[in-house]
């Protein structure tokens, strides 16, 4: 998720639970505390998100956005700006569709497969700095099964009981072929 919509979010958030705050409070005399309006030059009251906010997302709507609160709507269900390879993953699926289940047992979903798990896979990046069996330099091997490249080293210490995933065919096995014999080419 990009920064402005992370700010965005944390913003519209804390101004709404303010306001909740400030509709019960009272000062010493008794009467209701008021909080001062918003402001053009910080429309979230508090500085906290981007003054082009809302007319950056109302340019990317398909109707007219005036407020944080629609354009906040708007920016959740726009495609990442993060490359697949830097996000996290299923640990059943592989898919990047992962979201946090924030009340619930285990604590993330997989909005691809509907698996439930605890935690998910670390970011192919990462994945492959941390998994000791997968090669420092050059390419990933291509899995044995459908010949699909590159193949996810699973990192160590990873609650998945194999060493290598295969994002297209979902297969999962300990040892990976080579591509050259997985393809034939290995001559004598």
């Amino acid at each position: 998720m990009s920064n402005h919509i992370a700010r965005a979010r944390t913003a519209l958030t804390t101004a709404v639970t303010r306001s909740c705050d400030a509709r019960d409070a009272t000062d010493a005399d008794g009467r209701a505390a008021r909080r001062a309006p918003h402001t053009a030059d910080a429309p979230d009251g508090h500085d906290l998100i981007p003054d082009d906010f809302v007319a950056t997302w109302d340019e990317e709507a398909d109707r007219e956005i005036t407020t944080v609160a629609e354009a906040l709507r708007v920016a959740e269900r726009a495609p990442s700006t993060t490359p697949d390879t830097e996000r996290r993953r299923c640990p059943d699926c592989l898919s990047v569709k992962i979201m946090p289940r924030p009340d619930s047992t285990p604590a993330y979903a997989c909005g691809e497969c509907s698996a439930t798990f605890a935690t998910p896979l670390p970011a192919p990046t990462d994945a492959r700095t941390r998994a000791a069996h997968a090669p420092e330099t050059g390419s990933l091997p291509a899995c044995p099964d459908c010949e699909g490249e590159p193949l996810y080293p699973v990192p160590s210490g990873v609650s998945v009981a194999a060493r290598w995933l295969c994002g297209d065919c979902g297969g999962r096995f300990e040892r990976a072929g080579s591509r050259q014999a997985t393809l034939g080419e290995v001559h004598e």
